[in-house]
């Protein structure tokens, strides 16, 4: 009974330790994807906001409707894009193994 006991525990922290490793990339590939999309993106937003301020304050006039949205939009949110990997993450709470991670 011992010996099944420190088995199932030393394969616990395998797994834990397999999981942390594959939950560390996945962090890593959306930080990196999340950055490189925020920077990219980054002068269109400021376009699209300091358009839609000179709208709001009554310094332009809009002769096309759907241009004037579409360079707004911009602005917004996050623009509609993904915001990375979390397959190890859902994994672990779809099988109940987020309890090997331990504190």
């Amino acid at each position: 009974m011992q010996i099944n006991n420190w088995n199932q525990s030393r394969l616990d922290r395998i797994a834990e330790t397999k999981y942390l490793k594959s939950i560390d990339k996945e962090l890593i590939y959306n930080n990196y994807l999340n950055q490189s999309i925020i920077i990219s993106r980054l002068p269109k937003k400021v376009e699209g906001l300091t358009l839609a301020k000179k709208y709001c304050e009554n310094e332009i006039i809009v002769t096309d409707t759907l241009e004037f949205l579409n360079r707004v939009s911009y602005g917004g949110g996050a623009g509609g894009y993904d915001f990375g990997k979390r397959s190890t993450y859902d994994e672990l709470v779809n099988t109940g193994n987020l309890q090997l991670i331990r504190k």
